[in-house]
């Protein structure tokens, strides 16, 4: 992951977006806002101002945006907010919430619609140094470095990949391990965190895939700039996370097929996702009212979880789960005489994801 400050430079250097005169334009061109540009203060600097080292930036649907630069002490940083409010989120040189180390590099951004950013840092004097950072200005946490324990496993962290962020607050990322018991086969995973939850391990190289009745092990995770049986995969990122929770990953089995697989991050966000896709037919009585009143309970739930309410956000989940407790029968094919769901299949999907809570 490391990615050195000259080659930022050159990077940079590709991306400056200059805007002077010469042209005559159109009447009906749409006003220009600006963001910001060089020679502008740099907010929370001390009085540093950005220099012509400016980075790509990314947005959200609230015109909010995230960016990284150089400011005129040659120290580069992170700003989000919106046009008039940028604030700095991070920067070389000060202490990494978390660890006991200060950033010495940092990388591109990502922004949700909440304005809430992501990215991946560098630390000081640590090795290996990397790092996963979210929250908004002011409020960064970590999300996961390198030499800590990776969930899931005996192993720690050994790098960072393809960091993603929805619009509900969940972080997924790929990730290498090492420690005693991990081999090439088995060093890769697809690690989650979803708004206030803990980190968890979703898939892991090496585990086995039952896939059209047949048995796989799943033998890769793909990487940016991989090439797959001849196919250049440098202009996609191979992991996507959708605002139900689903995560979807690019793969390569043991027999050297390739696949696409989806997994569902434990999360009560999640389960109220899935609620609101059931088709009618799986609530009891077809009864509408019934979806929405678990959606909102499972939604409130979330929004304390997320707070750090976990002992409120416990309570209003188990009235839930209670309405959706499994199916009786000797193949659980009849629902309970309270339950809100009546598709025994779809309880236990639900059931799945709450076991994983």
């Amino acid at each position: 992951m490391g990615v050195s400050q000259t080659a930022l430079r050159l990077f940079f250097g590709t991306m400056v977006l200059c805007l002077a005169g010469g042209g005559a334009l159109a009447q009906d061109t749409p006003a220009v806002t600006t963001i910001v540009v060089t020679g502008d203060p740099a907010n929370n600097t001390d009085g540093a101002t950005y220099s012509e080292a400016i980075g790509s930036p990314v947005s959200n649907q609230n015109n909010a945006v995230a960016f990284i630069a150089l400011d005129s002490t040659d120290t580069l940083g992170i700003w989000s907010g919106v046009p008039g409010s940028l604030e700095l989120a991070a920067r070389q040189g000060t202490a990494a919430p978390g660890s006991e180390s200060t950033f010495s590099d940092l990388l591109q951004p990502i922004i949700n619609q909440d304005g809430e950013i992501a990215f991946l840092g560098v630390l000081d004097g640590i090795a290996p140094p990397f790092g996963i950072w979210a929250g908004v200005p002011g409020d960064i946490s970590l999300v996961a470095l390198t030499g800590d324990t990776a969930p899931g496993t005996s192993a720690t962290f050994s790098d960072f990949q393809h960091l993603v962020l929805n619009d509900l607050g969940t972080i997924a990322f790929l990730a290498t391990i090492e420690g005693s018991g991990v081999t090439a086969a088995n060093n890769q995973g697809l690690w989650a965190q979803s708004a206030g939850g803990p980190l968890t391990l979703l898939m892991r190289t090496g585990q086995g895939l039952t896939i059209n009745g047949n048995s796989f092990i799943l033998d890769r995770l793909v990487v940016h700039d991989e090439t797959v049986d001849g196919y250049a995969n440098s202009d996609v990122i191979p992991v996507s996370l959708q605002d139900n929770d689903v995560v979807t990953v690019l793969g390569l089995l043991n027999d050297n097929s390739a696949g696409i697989f989806s997994v569902t991050v434990a999360s009560t966000n999640a389960m109220a996702a899935a609620v609101g896709n059931l088709p009618s037919e799986s609530l009891r009585g077809g009864s509408e009212s019934l979806r929405r009143l678990a959606v909102k309970l499972l939604s409130r739930a979330a929004a304390l979880e997320a707070k750090g309410k976990a002992r409120q956000s416990d309570r209003i989940l188990a009235v839930v789960l209670r309405r959706m407790d499994g199916c009786d029968g000797t193949a659980g094919e009849w629902p309970d005489r309270d339950d809100w769901i009546v598709d025994c299949a779809a309880q236990a999907q639900l059931q799945e994801i709450a076991n994983r809570l």
